[in-house]
C-alpha cells in the first residue's frame, strides 16, 4: 500500500534545521519519534548508507524491537541448517519465498509498520517487500524492487530466473487520482522547474501526470523504507494531521529523493500554513521548510514573502510581541537553505523592528535596525527617511556643536544620503557656523580655521546643494566682521571671497562685499598707518596672565561682588572692546553685543539682527558670571577681576578649557 485518498489544497508555506554540509538543507530534530531513530537517519544522511532492518524498524523503535534482529537471526540459522545454499538458484527463491509466508505473515493489512509482522503477523506489499529482500540479500541472491503508484513487489534473480515475488495485490485495487490532484502535482512540477515550460504548455495534464507520476520504476532498499514514511505520511494527510503527516514526509525525503513525496510535503506545509495563519499562532521553521521544498517556484517566493509581511505587521504592528518575532525570524533564517536569498527578510524584519523602537522612542536600537536594513535594501526609501529622521533628532539633543559635527561625519560616512536630507544640512550649517564663529570671536583662529576646512570639504562635495544660501553666507560674513574689527582688512576680503564663490547667491554677502569694495583703499591706508598687521593674531592670554587675573579677583572679591548684587539687573551692559595681543579692539555700536539681566536667572542678548535669551547665574565664591544661551545652550564663562558701576572687566571665555579673552563690559 503506497497510494491514499489524499486532499490537497493550493496556497503556499514553509520548513526544515541541524545543518549537515554545504548541500544540504538544515533537518528539524523535532521530526524524529525517538533517539534511535535520529541517529539511524543522520547516519544514512553523513555515508549514505545503513542496515537496512535498522531503517526498517526506527520508524516506531522501542525495547521489543531488538528481539526482531534475534528473529530475524534464527530464521537465517535455520534455513542454513536445512541447506538453502546447496539448492539452486530457483528453488533457493522458491524455499525462501515459502518459508518466508509460512513463518511471519498473518493477515494483510494497508497501514501497518514492518515492525508489526514479528508482533502480530499483519502485514501489507511494501513491508513484505521488505523482508523478502533482506532474506534475499542475506543468502546473496539478486533482486530488484518495483514501484508503481499503487504497489510494491519484487523480481528475484533479475538478470537470471526473473522470478516474480508478489506478496498481495492491494486491497482496493488500483486508486483513482482526481483532476484538481493531477494538476496541483503538474502546476508543483513546473512552479518548481522540475519540467520544462514547452512541456507544460504542449502536453496535457493527464500526459504529464502518467509521464512523471505514475510509473513503474526499480527502487532500492533504502528507497523503499522511505516509502513506509510515505504510507504513514499520506494516512496522517487525510486525517488532516498535517504536523505528523510533515514529519514523515520530511523522513521520506532524507531516503528517497522523489516528486511525489515532496510534492505531498508542499502540499501539507501550505495546510500548516494556512492553520497557523487562521490561529495566528506563527512558525518560522514552517515557512523555512516549505521555502525549502520550493527554491525555484518565483510563486512560492513572492507568496513566502508576502506570508512573512503578514506575520511581521501583526507581532510588530498590530499585536506587538516583540520577542516572539525574533524567535520567529531566527529560526526561519536558521532554517532556510544556503540557496535561498534571504535579502528580503533581512530588511523587512530590521525595518519593522527599527519602527517599533522609533516609536518606543528608543533610538538607539531604532537606529541600529535601520542601519541593518539599509546594508541589505540601499535604495529603499522609507529606510532612508527613518534613518535621516533619527539622525536629525540626535542632532537635536547634542548640544556640543564639536560632537554634533564628528557625529555627523560618522552618519555621512555610514549612510552617505543623508548629507543631501534638507534638516540634516540645516544642523550641519548652523553647527558648523557656531563652532566657527565662536573660535573666530574668541581669538581661537586655528581650530576655527580647521572646522572651515572640515565645512568647505561638505560644500565643495556639493552636499549642501539644498541648505539655504544665506545660512551659509552668514558664517562667512562672521569671520570678515571678525577681521575688519581687528582691521585685518586683507583677510576680511579674503573670507568675503570665498564665501561668494561657495554661495555667490547670497544677498547678504553680495551687499557687504559691494560696501567694502566702495571704502577698501581707504581702509588698508589707514591700517598701514596705525601698523595693524595682515596676520592672524591669537588673542588668548597666557597662564601667567591668567593666574596674575586670578589673584586680582581674589583681592577685589568683595567689591566685585558687591557691584554684581548691587548693579548687574540695574543697568544693560554692553561689550565694548577685547584685547588681541597688545591692542585693545574697541566695537563700534552696531557690534557691540548688549546683555540685559531681567531677573534672577533669566538674561536678554541682542546684537544688531538679533535677540536671544538665555539664563544666568554668579558664584561669588569665584567672582564667575555664567550665561547659558537658551538657542543654542552654549555657555560663557566671564570671571570678573575689577568692577565698579559703569564698568565690568573680566576674563571670558565661552567653555572652561576653551581660549580666554580680556572683555570690558560697560553700563549704561
Amino acid at each position: 500500500m503506497i497510494n491514499g485518498n489524499l486532499r490537497y489544497k493550493i496556497l503556499a508555506p514553509i520548513f526544515l534545521f541541524i545543518c549537515l554540509n554545504a548541500n544540504s538543507d538544515p533537518i528539524d530534530s523535532s521530526v524524529f519519534n525517538n533517539n534511535y531513530e535520529m541517529k539511524v537517519l543522520l547516519n544514512y544522511i553523513s555515508v549514505k548508507k545503513e542496515e537496512p532492518l535498522k531503517l526498517f524498524i526506527a520508524i516506531n523503535y522501542n525495547a521489543k524491537s531488538e528481539d526482531i534482529i534475534e528473529r530475524l537471526t534464527v530464521f537465517y540459522m535455520n534455513l542454513e541448517k536445512n541447506g538453502i545454499r546447496s539448492l539452486n538458484k530457483k528453488k533457493q527463491i522458491k524455499e525462501i519465498y515459502k518459508k518466508v509466508h509460512s513463518t511471519f505473515f498473518q493477515k494483510y493489512v494497508e497501514e501497518v509498520y514492518f515492525s508489526d509482522i514479528f508482533a502480530n503477523g499483519n502485514y501489507n506489499c511494501l513491508t513484505a517487500s521488505a523482508i523478502y529482500a533482506m532474506v534475499f540479500e542475506h543468502f546473496d541472491i539478486d533482486y530488484t524492487i518495483k514501484k508503481a503508484p499503487e504497489h510494491v513487489y519484487l523480481i528475484a534473480d533479475p538478470n537470471g530466473e526473473q522470478i516474480v515475488i508478489e506478496t498481495t495485490l492491494p486491497a482496493n485495487g488500483l486508486f483513482v487520482y482526481d483532476d484538481r490532484y493531477k494538476k496541483g502535482y503538474v502546476d508543483y512540477l513546473s512552479e518548481n522547474k522540475l519540467i520544462s515550460e514547452n512541456e507544460y504548455k504542449t502536453k496535457s495534464i493527464d500526459e504529464l501526470f502518467e509521464q512523471n507520476y505514475n510509473q513503474r520504476t526499480s527502487i532500492n532498499i533504502y528507497q523503499l523504507a522511505a516509502l513506509q514514511y510515505y504510507n504513514f505520511g499520506v494516512t496522517y494527510y487525510n486525517s488532516l494531521n498535517y504536523n505528523d503527516a510533515l514529519k514523515c514526509f520530511e523522513k521520506a525525503e532524507i531516503l528517497y529523493d522523489d516528486k511525489s513525496i515532496t510534492f505531498l510535503k508542499s502540499a501539507t506545509l501550505q495546510n500548516i500554513l494556512n492553520e497557523q495563519n487562521s490561529k495566528k499562532k506563527y512558525s518560522g521553521k514552517t515557512l523555512a521548510r516549505y521555502l525549502n521544498v520550493n527554491k525555484k517556484s518565483s510563486t512560492t517566493i513572492d507568496y513566502a514573502d508576502n506570508i512573512f509581511r503578514v506575520v511581521s505587521n501583526e507581532l510588530v504592528i498590530n499585536h506587538p510581541n516583540v520577542s516572539e518575532y525574533k524567535q520567529y525570524f531566527n529560526d526561519l533564517i536558521t532554517l532556510l537553505s544556503d540557496s535561498i536569498n534571504k535579502n528580503d527578510f533581512y530588511h523587512t524584519y530590521n525595518e519593522l523592528l527599527g519602527y517599533y523602537y522609533y516609536t518606543s522612542s528608543d533610538l538607539q536600537k531604532s537606529l541600529y535596525y535601520f542601519g541593518n536594513a539599509y546594508k541589505f535594501n540601499s535604495e529603499n526609501i522609507r529606510t532612508r527617511q527613518a534613518i535621516a529622521e533619527i539622525v536629525s533628532k540626535y542632532l537635536i539633543f547634542d548640544n556640543d556643536y564639536e560632537n554634533r559635527i564628528d557625529s555627523l561625519d560618522l552618519y555621512i560616512q555610514k549612510f552617505p544620503f543623508v548629507a543631501s536630507n534638507s534638516m540634516v544640512q540645516q544642523f550641519l550649517v548652523y553647527s558648523f557656523s557656531r563652532i566657527i564663529t565662536n573660535n573666530f570671536e574668541m581669538g581661537n583662529i586655528g581650530k576655527g580655521k580647521h572646522y572651515l576646512e572640515r565645512f568647505e570639504v561638505f560644500i565643495k562635495g556639493n552636499l549642501f546643494k539644498d541648505a539655504s544660501s544665506e545660512h551659509i553666507g552668514g558664517l562667512y560674513k562672521s569671520i570678515y566682521s571678525y577681521y575688519y574689527r581687528i582691521h585685518n582688512y586683507i583677510k576680511a576680503e579674503e573670507y568675503l571671497k570665498r564665501g561668494l564663490e561657495l554661495v555667490p547667491n547670497s544677498n547678504e554677502l553680495q551687499s557687504t562685499y559691494t560696501y567694502f569694495q566702495s571704502s577698501k583703499k581707504e581702509l588698508l591706508e589707514w591700517a598701514r598707518k596705525n601698523n595693524y598687521s595682515t596676520k592672524d593674531e591669537s588673542m588668548s592670554l597666557d597662564n601667567e596672565s591668567v593666574s596674575v587675573l586670578n589673584s586680582v579677583a581674589k583681592t577685589n572679591r568683595e567689591s566685585v561682588n558687591f557691584v554684581v548684587n548691587k548693579y548687574l539687573k540695574k543697568k544693560q551692559w554692553k561689550l565694548e572692546s577685547v584685547t588681541v595681543g597688545d591692542k585693545i579692539l574697541k566695537f563700534s555700536a552696531k557690534e557691540q553685543v548688549i546683555f540685559s539681566f531681567t531677573t534672577d536667572k533669566d538674561v536678554k542678548i541682542k546684537d544688531e539682527t538679533t535677540l536671544d535669551s538665555g539664563t544666568w547665574s554668579y558664584d561669588k565664591n569665584e567672582s564667575l558670571l555664567k550665561i547659558k544661551n537658551s538657542k543654542d545652550l552654549g555657555i560663557m564663562y566671564i570671571m570678573i577681576y575689577e568692577a565698579d558701576s559703569t564698568t565690568i572687566k573680566s576674563v571670558v571665555n565661552t567653555e572652561k578649557d576653551a581660549i580666554k579673552a580680556i572683555t570690558v563690559f560697560k553700563g549704561f
